[in-house]
């Protein structure tokens, strides 16, 4: 069992103007404050790695689920919970509403590109979800029709293409196509965690059970194969990714309830359990292949994920 890297902290101001590269050489990626409400660079590469001053801006940001790549963000304002694209570049930062979306949602997914998201707003209760498609978030930006997505439903991964999403309730697995609707996938207790695969598949964990599945096509009719039974246990998967590494396509499962990654390498099948010192709670992609962030910081500092080189890092708060 490995621990994560320390890496040295920065004092960052709120909403304080933010060079294109920062000041610390390379920018690793972008992620949201809650703290400060702003989004802020990481500066410098995992292991020697500090969080940067805030962009600069005119609105007050509740939320935030940010593109590293496209230098982009996707984000909810704290006053009438209206939605907006930010877009940054050196000190020049630009925002743009999304008419008809507003208040806060069940989650928010953007694609690995950053050209397209999905927002999935629940009522609770009785009340049934909604799915929203937005596409060309870069440019003049679209919003696919809304469908319902019944009650109880959770928002858990976004497919390469842009076009698909993962569901699931409270016993089932679904595909979403913005197009051509949902399809059920498969059946489970309580499906928490799934993953679109490299190949077009997707990968889901079952935590009562205690395994892990493939699906070797996100379509109806499809044949689960069990990859592995989770014999160290996974108590509580919260997010799931897969990436290629030099022994193969692996898959990180991150375990809320331990603060542990555990990654499958499929090859060989061989489960590794890597510690995390705070609370992961999300995998989101940053500039570098393979490397996520695995929450906001906030109350807690910055937790980062190699997944190709399988280590975990923290970056101290301010």
């Amino acid at each position: 069992m490995r621990f994560g890297k320390v890496v040295a902290g920065f004092v960052g101001a709120a909403l304080a103007a933010m060079g294109g590269d920062g000041l610390g050489g390379p920018v690793t990626g972008y992620v949201f404050d809650a703290r400060h409400a702003t989004i802020r660079p990481i500066e410098g590469l995992p292991g020697s790695a500090r969080l940067g001053s805030g962009l600069g801006g005119d609105k007050d940001l509740a939320d935030c689920v940010v593109s590293s790549g496209q230098r982009l963000a996707l984000c909810r304002t704290s006053g009438d919970g209206s939605w907006m694209v930010v877009r940054w570049s050196g000190d020049a930062v630009t925002t743009r509403e999304i008419p008809g979306l507003a208040g806060s949602a069940e989650a928010v997914l953007l694609s690995d590109d950053g050209e397209h998201a999905a927002v999935h707003f629940q009522s609770g209760g009785e009340s049934e979800g909604r799915l929203v498609f937005l596409r060309d978030l870069a440019g003049a930006g679209t919003v696919s029709a809304s469908p319902d997505t019944g009650t109880g439903s959770r928002l858990l991964a976004f497919a390469p293409d842009g076009n698909r999403v993962l569901m699931a309730n409270e016993r089932e697995l679904w595909v979403v196509d913005r197009i051509a609707g949902a399809q059920r996938l498969a059946g489970g207790a309580n499906i928490r965690a799934a993953t679109f695969s490299r190949d077009g598949g997707v990968y889901f964990a079952d935590p009562w059970a205690k395994e892990l599945w493939k699906l070797e096509r996100a379509e109806t009719g499809a044949e689960a194969v069990r990859i592995l039974t989770l014999a160290s246990g996974v108590d509580q998967p919260v997010a799931m990714a897969a990436c290629a590494a030099g022994d193969g396509e692996q898959v990180g499962i991150v375990d809320g309830a331990t603060a542990q990654v555990d990654i499958l390498q499929l090859d060989s099948r061989r489960m590794e359990q890597l510690s995390v010192w705070g609370r992961p709670s999300r995998m989101v992609r940053l500039n570098q292949y393979g490397l996520y962030a695995l929450n906001q910081p906030g109350p807690a500092p910055l937790l980062l994920f190699d997944c190709v080189a399988r280590t975990t890092y923290f970056v101290p708060l301010d």
